[in-house]
């Protein structure tokens, strides 16, 4: 798998005008970095070079994704999912972004702040979003957080007659 890999990355190399084709090279690369070679930074490497020059590149991001969970790069991934929610198609991506970018900053960077900011995003987009509610009503026992998670939660147990999530925001 050496040999093909020397030949994936030498052509990414002299593609380097050519846009389309030193992607192709790069995602070939990447692929046989990972499964082959087992080097997973080199896949890291190639697949942030693609997203260099095609930023809204969904096989990439996606792809690249993966790898920084795997890695446990946590404040990369958190960049990349704010890159890709610029790219987003819809309404359902770019809510299903916030949420996981929510996630990551609860759960593994421990910045609340962040974390119920994005929640308020994503509910932003879906006021129903189960998960969003479930982990800003974990905020309501945050002192630090539980004015913020409250105002996002309020005009919504209002709008649902939810009286008894209502009072515990009081």
């Amino acid at each position: 798998w050496e040999p093909l890999y020397e030949v994936y990355a030498r052509r990414a190399e002299l593609f380097a005008g050519d846009d389309d084709r030193r992607r192709h090279y790069l995602m070939q690369l990447a692929q046989v970095s990972e499964v082959n070679l087992d080097r997973p930074l080199e896949a890291i490497r190639a697949y942030e070079q693609v997203l260099e020059m095609f930023p809204n590149d969904l096989d990439a991001g996606k792809a690249l994704e993966a790898r920084y969970v795997a890695a446990h790069r946590h404040a990369e991934l958190a960049d990349l999912l704010e890159k890709r929610l610029g790219f987003a198609e819809d309404l359902d991506e770019a809510v299903g972004l916030r949420f996981r970018l929510a996630q990551l900053y609860d759960e593994d960077l421990a910045d609340p702040e962040r974390a119920v900011e994005n929640y308020r995003a994503a509910l932003g987009g879906d006021p129903t979003h189960p998960g969003a509610i479930r982990a800003l009503e974990k905020f309501l026992d945050d002192d630090g957080q539980r004015v913020s998670a409250a105002e996002v939660l309020e005009p919504m147990y209002i709008a649902r007659h939810d009286w008894p999530s209502l009072v515990r925001i009081y």
